[in-house]
Parts: structure tokens; C-alpha cells; sequence
């Protein structure tokens, strides 16, 4: 796996190890400057790259099968983005996707960072395929993207390779951080009816995000962290085709998924994926898991997974996260409820 850490060039040698790396510097101005970091292997790469104002095409090929997704992620600066879809705003946090077939421009007026991480499309599962081919910047829940942010540059900075006994779960692990934050994008998943309704889902979304892991939080809750109360939350999302408690349980189904390790999942391993997803028991997310099967299948009846029974294993805290999310049990320590 060639390694290109730590590289920090000028003028024409700073170019010149763009361009082969499929990087076209079309024009820059005085002195080109650019700092990165790149691991990459035939079908993944992952890499952060800082340079002065420029013009840089990426050059699709007509050769090779548009297999691969190449994600930007704006660290720093506005990128401007050219292709396809037209002409584009990539501002910090915002993620876009295009094809290695694909040509696809990125313009600086000021010195600007970026992640980009690239693999194949069939490894990258999201809710909506279209992010995968559209072309277009999403603007992603902060939380999430700054955690696929940090993972990415503590990635660059560790010593993993290729040879790493770790490389194949670290590779998923970053693909599957990226995919979550993809799936955070509210633009993409609801239809809104102004502008400030997308900005109280977005808020409702991180705030979500941010407390997803904890089996007592609840609707309720979110709505007192949002300042308002439950029945204008559940307007917020009037016309969405969601509610705030689908929502939650969605993220936690999403995070169970994330963390699961095996096709068919001992008692021990459902337990532990429950502490870490927030489901309050083994029994809540077996059937969270079984609905969200039966949608997947176009099947109208839940199933229920065959595994060993929910008192056969241990989980620290046994709660119905159903219960919890229609707030008829119990409060969040630290959380008054809305009136």
C-alpha cells in the first residue's frame, strides 16, 4: 500500500504529485502550496489535502467501470464544485460524492482543506442510493460529521497499513462512519415546507445524534433540549412522512446495524450491541431489528429474529425503549419535562 504522509511541497513538485494522482492542476495563483496525508490501497483510499487558491480537476476515466465513490468532506474554506450537477458551494462539514468516471472540479479562492475518501460504491450502504450519484453538496448533521472527521485524521496520523492485522476493520469502521454521517443529511431524507422547518429538523436531528446512545433519553426530552414542547415537536415534523420518534428509533436501529458484528448474532452479542445502539433491552432491539427487516422485505408483519431469549443474557439497564419513547415511563435524570 503506498504511503504519502506527511507531504509538504511547492510550485511545480506540489503539482506534479497532484497530477499523479489523478489531480489536474489547471491554474493557481503565486506560489502553490500543499500540505497531505494519503493511505491507499487498488480499492480504497482515504486522505486529507491543504493547498493555497486553485483550480483542480479530477479527470474520469472512460475505461474503468464507475464503480467507485469518492466522498469530499469541506474541513476548512468554501469550495467551489463543478460537474455534472452543475456549479456548487462545498462549505466545511458538507460532504460530496462522484464517481471515479466522473469529471469533477474543485475551485479555491482562499486556502482550504478537504477529506476525500474513496472505495467502492457496493461497500458504502446508505438509506438513499441517490447520495451515491447525484453530484450535488449535502449539508450533514455537525455531530456526526466531525466524528468522521476525527477519525479520519486520527487515521492519517497512527501508523496503519495495509499489512495491519486491524486494516480490514478499520477500513470498514471508516466507511461506516461516513455512511452515517451521508444518512444524517435531512435535505435529502424529508421533504420540507420552508426553510425553517429545515432548520428545527436539523437541530431535532443533532440533538438526537447526540443523545441516541442514552436508553432513557426520550421525545419528551428532545423536546425540552429544543425549547419547545412536545406537541409543537411532533408539528415540526407535520408533512414529513416521519415523526420525532420514528426518527430516534431509526438513528438507533442505524447505530445497532453499525455496531453488529455477526450475520446471525449470539444473545451475548445482541446485549452488547444493545448498550452501545441505546435500546434499554435485548428483547426492544430484536424487534426494532425484525420491523425494519420486514420493511426492507415489503412484508407488512414484523418478524422476530431467532436468537437465544432476552433473560438468558445480561443487559445493565431492562426498559421498553417503546415505552420510553412515548415518555410513559420513568424521566432522563437532569431533564425536566416541557408543560
Amino acid at each position: 500500500m503506498p504511503d504519502d504522509r506527511d507531504v509538504h511541497l511547492t510550485g511545480p513538485d506540489a503539482v506534479d504529485w497532484l497530477g499523479k494522482r489523478g489531480w489536474h492542476v489547471r491554474s493557481y495563483r503565486g506560489t502553490f502550496r500543499l500540505n497531505a496525508d494519503l493511505i491507499w490501497t487498488d480499492t480504497f483510499a482515504i486522505g486529507r489535502i491543504w493547498h493555497t487558491p486553485a483550480e483542480i480537476e479530477i479527470i474520469g476515466s472512460d475505461t474503468e467501470p464507475n464503480v467507485r465513490a469518492i466522498v469530499v468532506v469541506g474541513v476548512s474554506g468554501d469550495h467551489q464544485v463543478v460537474n455534472e450537477a452543475g456549479t456548487h458551494t462545498l462549505r466545511p462539514g458538507d460532504h460530496v460524492v462522484h464517481g471515479n468516471a466522473d469529471l469533477f472540479s474543485l475551485i479555491t479562492h482562499e486556502p482550504a482543506s478537504r477529506v476525500v475518501l474513496a472505495t467502492l460504491k457496493t461497500r458504502l450502504t446508505v438509506q438513499n442510493p441517490d447520495l451515491l450519484r447525484n453530484g450535488t453538496p449535502v449539508s450533514v448533521a455537525s455531530t456526526i460529521a466531525s466524528i468522521f472527521i476525527s477519525a479520519a485524521h486520527a487515521s492519517l496520523a497512527s501508523p496503519m497499513t495495509e499489512a495491519s492485522a486491524a486494516f480490514p476493520a478499520w477500513r470498514r469502521g471508516l466507511e461506516n462512519l461516513l455512511a452515517a454521517s451521508l444518512d444524517s443529511t435531512a435535505r435529502d431524507r424529508y421533504s420540507f415546507t420552508s426553510y425553517a422547518q429545515s432548520e428545527e429538523i436539523g437541530r431535532a436531528m443533532a440533538v438526537i445524534d447526540s443523545n441516541a446512545t442514552d436508553p432513557s433519553f426520550t421525545i419528551r426530552h428532545l423536546a425540552t433540549d429544543l425549547v419547545m414542547s412536545k406537541s409543537r415537536l411532533h408539528a415540526v415534523f407535520d408533512g414529513t412522512g416521519t415523526t420525532p420518534g420514528q426518527l430516534l428509533r431509526r438513528t438507533r436501529v442505524n447505530l445497532a446495524n453499525a455496531h453488529l458484528r455477526e450475520a446471525r448474532p449470539t444473545g451475548a452479542e445482541l446485549a452488547r450491541v444493545a448498550k452501545l445502539s441505546g435500546f434499554g433491552s435485548v428483547r426492544s432491539l430484536q424487534r426494532a431489528l425484525a420491523e425494519q427487516r420486514a420493511l426492507e422485505s415489503g412484508e407488512h408483519a414484523a418478524q422476530t429474529l431467532r436468537v437465544p431469549s432476552p433473560v438468558d443474557v445480561a443487559v445493565t439497564v431492562d426498559v421498553d425503549i417503546d415505552k420510553l419513547i412515548d415518555d410513559t415511563d420513568g424521566q432522563k435524570s437532569g431533564h425536566e419535562p416541557q408543560s
